[in-house]
This record gives structure tokens, sequence and C-alpha cells, in this order.
């Protein structure tokens, strides 16, 4: 085994033993685990990329333009832009880079994504949030799942995207972990039955 795999295993033993150990309920159980493939995880930020590049164009054009007309001080405005546009451009390299760091744990009430960087960072998914479901197939065994998108707000009103901790990306043993999903959505789906009266 290389040191890479050694690694990850290592990460995986450290994720499930702290869901074990301080995050389960009484009566809930681990259904399933798994960690993100990082390619996979940088394709999921390319439209945020795209977006980011046009942002960081006009930024630089803005800032351009008001050095050549006015000197220095009228640049500093656009910078912020700039920044901003950097980032969203860099989005695809901090997911691949975070994908390194997380762990995926599946149990009958949840979905568990923890990031290890000297202490977890936790997110948590239930089945109530899986506003877009999304199965996809990559190769054999192999893919992503979506769950939810994250809405932002601005002055135009929300816009909807998909980030890094709204679904299961590039993971292995996709089949485990869609079955895992879908006994979470069904136990969810009985929950929210109204209770049947006799008459």
């Amino acid at each position: 085994m290389t040191p890479r795999r050694l690694q990850n295993q290592k990460r995986a033993e450290n994720a499930l033993y702290h869901v074990q150990t301080k995050m389960l309920q009484p009566g809930e159980k681990v259904a399933w685990q798994g960690q993100p493939d990082a390619f996979e995880s940088g394709k999921i930020a390319v439209p945020e990329a795209l977006f980011g590049m046009l942002f960081l164009g006009f930024a630089v054009i803005w800032v351009t333009i008001s050095y050549n007309l006015e000197g220095i001080v009228m640049t500093l405005p656009g910078l912020p832009f700039a920044a901003v546009g950097l980032w969203k451009m860099l989005g695809p390299v901090r997911n691949y880079l975070r994908a390194g760091h997380t762990d995926y744990v599946i149990t009958n009430r949840q979905v568990i994504i923890l990031s290890d960087r000297g202490e977890y960072t936790v997110v948590i998914i239930t089945a109530d949030q899986f506003s877009e479901y999304e199965r996809t197939d990559r190769a054999p065994g192999f893919g992503n799942i979506k769950l939810r998108y994250t809405i932002h707000w601005s002055r135009k009103g929300p816009s909807a995207t998909i980030e890094f901790a709204d679904g299961l990306w590039g993971i292995r043993g996709i089949e485990g972990a869609a079955a895992a999903i879908a006994t979470l959505r069904a136990a969810h789906h009985e929950t929210k039955e109204p209770p049947q009266h006799g008459k």
C-alpha cells in the first residue's frame, strides 16, 4: 500500500472514531463511509471559476483605466472586486486541496462531511435538506451524489450554486452511498406521513 493510501486510511479511521464517539445519537448507526476524489471536487467549482475570470477581468480593466485617467488613488475601489474575482477563479484549486482533508460518513439519520485541519470542521446534511438529489456515475462504482443547492442572496434576489459541502464528490462505492441515502430519505418520508386514524 502506498504512503498516500495509508494516510487516507488512517484519516478515515480517525474520522469514523470521531463520529462514533462524539456525534452519534442513541439509535444512530453508521451506514457508509468514504472520501472525495480531488479532481471531481475541483470540477464542481469550474462554473464559479469562469465567473471569477470575468469578474477579475472587469476589475483589471477598471483599475487600469482608473490608473491611467486619475492616478493610483482611484484604482483602490477596484481592488476588492479584483480580490473577489481571483478568489472565485481559484475555486477549483481550493476544492482540490480541501478534498485531501475531507471524509464522508452517512448514518441512518444524516450525512456528515468532516474536514480535518488539525481539528474537525463538520457539515451536517439531514434528509429534509436534500433539495436536489442527483446521482452521476463517472465509472463503475465511482461518481458524484448531489444533495442540495446553496442559496446566495443579493440585491437581484436569490441564486443557487453547487458548493463543496453540497454533496459527495468522486466517491468510490457509490452504490453503497446511494443505498444509505435512499434508506435515510425513506425513513424521513415515513416520519413526515401523518398518522392514519381508524374510522
